[in-house]
């Protein structure tokens, strides 16, 4: 192992390391390599927050749930909703359950989104609320949705700051 080239390991994806593997570093400020854990890597990245939650799209006659996932870098919400549709029975449409890790202080708007209104796609615009609601709008100026037929969302990621 030790006149293996780093490139010539075996490789292992992000979902299968644990928070202590460790990390080759080059310390710049003396020329010396070093090792970093994962959980360390994070930290000097900036990632303060990285988890899933179960998300629910509302304003349907049933109420699909996704996991979501989501990460917080230097203040930054990234988030990632599965797609998620069901028959409209409002012109509302909402994704609830976002931890409060991801609530951003003021209300935020986020552009853009691809929705399904009554079986038709189209590019879209959303709002986060301050309770980490995310509502959704059938066009980019804000209309409302058809109250009936099929109506959801492509999975879709939002970027939001969190003041």
């Amino acid at each position: 192992m030790a006149d293996t080239k780093i490139s010539a390991l075996t490789a292992i994806t992000g979902a299968n390391t644990a928070t202590d593997d460790v990390f080759s570093i080059v310390d710049t400020s003396v020329t010396t390599t070093k090792k970093i854990t994962r959980a360390e890597l994070k930290i000097a990245l900036g990632v303060t927050a990285s988890s899933t939650f179960t998300a629910t799209l509302t304003g349907c006659t049933t109420s699909p749930t996704v996991t979501a996932s989501y990460s917080v870098t230097n203040g930054i919400v990234t988030v990632y909703y599965p797609t998620a549709s069901a028959t409209s029975n409002t012109t509302a449409m909402t994704i609830t359950g976002a931890p409060a890790a991801i609530q951003p202080t003021t209300a935020k708007s986020v552009f853009p989104c691809v929705i399904t209104d009554n079986g038709t796609a189209a590019n879209s615009a959303a709002s986060v609320g301050t309770d980490g609601v995310v509502t959704l709008f059938a066009t980019s100026g804000g209309g409302a949705f058809t109250a009936s037929g099929t109506k959801g969302h492509s999975g879709m990621t939002l970027t939001y700051d969190l003041t």
